[in-house]
């Protein structure tokens, strides 16, 4: 099929075997050499197109409004993604810009004809997956191909001004794409420092800083915007719906689960209120990066002590509260059952010593050490008497002395 783009056509499907519009007679064959196959969407102000070229597939975008102001920033756009070179940028040939004149219509169309970059935008995806959130693990990923691709736009001295999911694109290998470049500024010393006049006001409200909503960008206000991203692709909510009136906060966190505390922290600055308060540029998020990633990720180090004692005795099983447990102790270190039968012993040995002694008729003093002796000599075999049971026995033992 093929399509025609005049904005007045009534009827833009044809067949794709022709070259001029059966409703309309405008051009089918854009510039000679791209074939509209279907529109893919209108937004901002623009329509896009998907388009093929001896075929290849690309994207064609046509500009809606036909102003100055629309005109100069749709052409910045084409200029700007001329110089970029990055995997995660669509990628736009020299003479990807132009204009296109319908039949019976004196206004040219501005075009730009673009790399298609093949997937679905963020905030599609995560639709279809029932805005259920990404992961934490996810989510650093993430983070770090777009800083990556931040990282190109601001050293080339431009930033975007419309970081959103809708403007982030999730190839079919996982890797991310940062599209929609129509509001992107350049960054130059004079603008930098006039700053108290008022610029080109263009957001997307709940991703947006509040420098960029009273017209005063700065390259920080992606960072905040990325942030506010991120809080979406993690709670599944978008930025408005969990917004405070009251305390003019995003209450987000209790939106979120088993997030680290210092992502939380990190996500925030990126987020603060005033641009002086959030990282300076790129390279020091890829650093905070580095450092999060650690404290995440990386278990912390065993001393020095605590390995040497570890290894000391690896065969030595900790003791536990239960197996403690099992065995009550008492006084002397033994068991309850161990001391009752060596204190049962011990007086039978006593008392048979004693009936021996008598039976001998060894009296006084020389049966008595006789018996003490034999008393000692059980005992040490058997198990260390309590304290506990010392008494009786000594008093048992006096007694068969006394006896004999």
């Amino acid at each position: 099929m093929s399509y025609c783009i005049n904005p007045n056509c009534p009827k833009p499907t044809n067949p794709d075997n022709i070259l001029f519009c059966q409703a309309c007679g405008s051009e089918l064959l854009v510039e000679g050499q791209f074939r509209v196959v279907q529109p893919l969407g209108t937004g901002g102000f623009a329509t896009t197109y998907e388009v093929e070229e001896a075929g290849v597939a690309k994207v064609l975008k046509v500009l809606t409004l036909n102003n100055d102001k629309a005109i100069a920033l749709f052409h910045q756009e084409a200029e700007v993604l001329q110089q970029l070179n990055h995997p995660g940028i669509p990628n736009v040939d020299p003479d990807g810009y132009f204009t296109y004149t319908p039949r019976e219509n004196p206004d040219p169309i501005h075009c730009l004809v673009m790399e298609e970059i093949e997937g679905e935008n963020l905030e599609e995806w995560l639709e279809k997956r029932g805005n259920r959130p990404i992961r934490q693990k996810l989510a650093l990923k993430w983070l770090r191909q777009l800083v990556d691709i931040l990282q190109e736009v601001h050293q080339k001295n431009f930033f975007h001004r419309d970081i959103k999911p809708s403007n982030i694109m999730l190839r079919p290998d996982g890797q991310l794409a940062l599209i929609d470049f129509g509001t992107v500024k350049e960054i130059t010393a004079t603008f930098l420092a006039s700053q108290n006049q008022r610029g080109t006001v263009l957001f997307s409200r709940g991703y947006a800083p509040i420098e960029q909503e009273n017209g005063h960008t700065v390259p920080q206000s992606d960072f905040f915007a990325l942030g506010r991203t991120f809080v979406h692709l993690l709670t599944g909510k978008h930025p408005l719906d969990m917004y405070d009136p009251y305390t003019s906060q995003l209450q987000w966190q209790p939106e979120t689960e088993n997030l680290h505390p210092d992502l939380i922290a990190f996500l925030e600055q990126l987020m603060a209120r005033l641009y002086r308060d959030r990282p300076e540029n790129t390279a020091m998020i890829f650093e905070q990066l580095d450092q999060l990633e650690q404290r995440i990720y990386i278990p912390p180090p065993v001393s020095a002590t605590a390995a040497t004692a570890t290894s000391a005795s690896p065969a030595t099983p900790p003791k536990t509260a239960k197996s403690a447990a099992k065995r009550p102790k008492f006084i002397a270190g033994g068991t309850m059952g161990t001391f009752l039968i060596t204190w049962v012993v011990s007086a039978l040995a006593v008392l048979l010593t004693a009936s021996i002694v008598a039976g001998l008729a060894i009296k006084g003093f020389v049966a008595a050490l006789i018996a003490a002796a034999i008393f000692g000599i059980v005992n040490a075999i058997v198990r260390p008497i309590l304290v506990l049971f010392t008494l009786p026995l000594t008093i048992l033992t006096l007694g068969l002395f006394l006896l004999v």
